[in-house]
């Protein structure tokens, strides 16, 4: 059988497309084809735009694209170049919401997750994420949808009610997200892990064929850098860890050495996770990465963002986890020394993968 997955495989942002990838591949380990449907949505895709040197405002600005577009310019190459080579997806014109109907007939189920795609802030409420496209109710399933919210916005809850009552059944990210299925619909809800942890430590280093790590290193990778991380690497660097940051400020943000990554594509940022000693951070797919791949992590939680937030408290304690956040007040030197018992954590996360896979293989029948 063969499936379509819609998603937000065209911003620029790890966790995005690497979600997307480990999706497709997991459906294609049980033995059925899968392809992202190259759905273009312009909101979503109009914060990655590089507006040329003539286009950017201010002197400011104009300095920031001569210091900073030729590493930007690659960065966008790699992703490309996955898009391409892992999604299967060339850069071009893709399907709209006036041309999407015409793959109903190419497939036998369709898959929309991960991500927020059932926000409707993101995507200016575009329906096709909740598989509107579709004609068969039969083929309709989510994996890992995410709403970002804890609860709706009252102009939508009747809209998206109807539309989640068309699904054979939802699969969402978090807990928040099943609570809202079960107020607003009658189909059956479940709550899954993001794709990243479909996919074992060993299908990430086999089919990206990561180099095995060669020198000690924390790992830095941030939503918002605070001084709560900073301080924690300094922890490490002091500890004698090399410290890799994944970006490049014009001005150096930390006062001891550092390796500034400046254009990572997605297969570079997850071999970045695999070969680190410990991993700080405060991005849900950052942590997500260093749980799978068993890196001891110092993770914050974001007083701003409470979205990001719920997603990491979920992950952390879904793990049994939640010893490893950080704040201001704490001692930072005995979270770099504690030992995480990796045979509890696997065993936690290796249950609910054998749930997620055998949804998606039920899914089939």
């Amino acid at each position: 059988m063969k499936a379509g997955i819609i998603t937000f495989h065209r911003a620029l942002n790890y966790g995005a497309l690497l979600q997307a990838y480990a999706l497709k591949t997991a459906i294609e380990s049980i033995g059925h084809d899968a392809d992202i449907l190259d759905y273009r949505n312009a909101k979503l895709e109009a914060p990655y735009v590089l507006q040329p040197f003539l286009k950017q405002k201010g002197v400011k600005n104009k300095l920031k694209y001569v210091l900073k577009a030729r590493r930007e310019k690659e960065k966008r190459r790699r992703f490309d170049g996955f898009r391409a080579k892992q999604l299967g997806i060339a850069p071009g014109e893709g399907y709209t919401k006036q041309t999407i109907s015409q793959v109903n007939g190419q497939y036998d189920r369709f898959f929309t997750g991960s991500d927020q795609v059932w926000n409707p802030a993101a995507h200016d409420f575009d329906q096709n994420y909740y598989l509107d496209f579709v004609n068969n109710k039969e083929k309709k399933y989510s994996y890992a949808a995410s709403f970002g919210v804890s609860k709706l916005e009252n102009d939508y809850e009747a809209q998206v009610g109807k539309l989640l009552d068309e699904f054979t059944c939802c699969s969402v990210r978090e807990e928040q997200g099943a609570k809202i299925v079960n107020e607003l619909s009658k189909t059956p809800v479940r709550v899954d892990l993001d794709p990243v942890f479909l996919l074992t430590k060993e299908n990430w280093a086999k089919n990206f064929q990561f180099a095995q790590p060669t020198e000690k290193y924390a790992l830095m990778y941030h939503f918002e850098l605070t001084d709560t991380q900073i301080k924690m690497a300094r922890c490490c660097y002091e500890a004698g860890y090399k410290i890799k940051f994944i970006g490049k400020p014009i001005r150096s943000v930390l006062d001891f050495p550092c390796e500034y990554i400046p254009a990572a594509g997605p297969k570079e940022f997850a071999e970045l996770f695999y070969g680190a000693s410990f991993v700080i951070t405060n991005s849900f797919h950052g942590t997500a990465f260093a749980i799978n791949f068993g890196v001891p992590m110092a993770v914050e939680y974001l007083q701003k963002t409470s979205k990001v937030n719920s997603r990491l408290e979920n992950i952390l304690q879904i793990t049994g986890l939640t010893d490893r956040r950080i704040c201001q007040d704490t001692d930072l030197g005995k979270v770099l020394e504690q030992e995480i018992d990796w045979r509890s954590v696997n065993a936690r996360v290796q249950k609910i993968r054998e749930s997620s896979l055998a949804y998606l293989k039920g899914c089939f029948d």
